[in-house]
């Protein structure tokens, strides 16, 4: 399992409602989320928050909450990551399509009890796009849908769990502020949780807390080096922003016998 699977995805799931189980994506391309673009137009300008401070005191106070439709959850944590594909796997096995630089966010709640069983929400999404070469700037940016998938490719615009992976047909995702290396988020929304009449589709949620972002993930082959993982990296982000580990020749191997590889991009701050 790839490291973006392992974020996005948990190991052990119980069966839904619907008799849905955890189905294991064994790919990039079965993950992969709507890419979701963010135009200037977007950039949201800092506001009060729902305390009556800045969003600079909100993440100094790490508000994590979440709501969903009359249920109120802890948030456990918050992380914003990205990762770079392989292009030798995207060039085998996606028909050349994937090797872009792409972002994610993910926010798990602690489980709460309710009729007995245990409620563990979980929203993400995948392949949001950032206008901006700076991990620093990543803050005033939003991100809305109003589909479950993207028109054009068919993507997931974002997923909702709590018995079973489903869609967030409709939402509006807002980074406000950052303070070292974490961003204050506030994130409304549909979901579909499938749980009964009540909670079934299009259940309103709401979510503020205080993401964390962690290390950048450039996955490569035995065909790299610490040369041309930096290389690809620099398209898309300033090196000079981030520390850079010796890459990893990893024990597992593609179908075609060629062993797996990465370089991790820690962020300074």
């Amino acid at each position: 399992m790839k490291d973006w699977e392992r974020t996005c995805f948990p190991s052990e799931l119980p069966i839904s409602r619907r008799g849905f189980a955890q189905v294991t994506l064994g790919s990039c391309a079965t993950l992969a989320l709507s890419a979701l673009g963010c135009s200037d137009s977007a950039v949201e300008k800092p506001a009060r928050d729902k305390h009556g401070g800045s969003p600079q005191q909100a993440a100094k106070r790490n508000v994590m909450s979440f709501t969903l439709k009359d249920l109120n959850f802890d948030v456990e944590k918050a992380d914003i990551s990205a990762q770079i594909n392989d292009p030798y796997w995207c060039d085998k096995y996606n028909h050349g399509s994937g090797k872009e630089l792409f972002w994610g966010v993910s926010i798990d709640m602690v489980t709460r009890r309710i009729e007995d069983t245990g409620w563990s929400p979980r929203i993400y999404t995948g392949r949001l796009r950032f206008p901006t070469r700076r991990w620093t700037d990543l803050a005033h940016h939003t991100f809305e849908w109003t589909t479950p998938a993207d028109a054009v490719t068919g993507e997931s615009n974002g997923g909702f769990y709590v018995f079973e992976h489903a869609e967030i047909p409709q939402a509006k995702l807002q980074i406000l502020d950052r303070r070292d290396n974490r961003f204050h988020l506030l994130w409304t929304g549909l979901g579909n949780v499938y749980w009964d009449k009540k909670y079934w589709e299009n259940v309103p949620f709401s979510t503020e807390a205080t993401a964390v972002f962690g290390d950048i993930f450039v996955h490569g082959s035995e065909k790299d080096n610490d040369n041309t993982m930096r290389e690809r990296f620099a398209q898309y982000l300033d090196p000079a922003d981030f520390t850079q580990t010796p890459i990893e020749f990893e024990k597992h191997t593609y179908e075609s016998g060629v062993k797996m590889a990465r370089a991790i991009f820690k962020p300074k701050f």
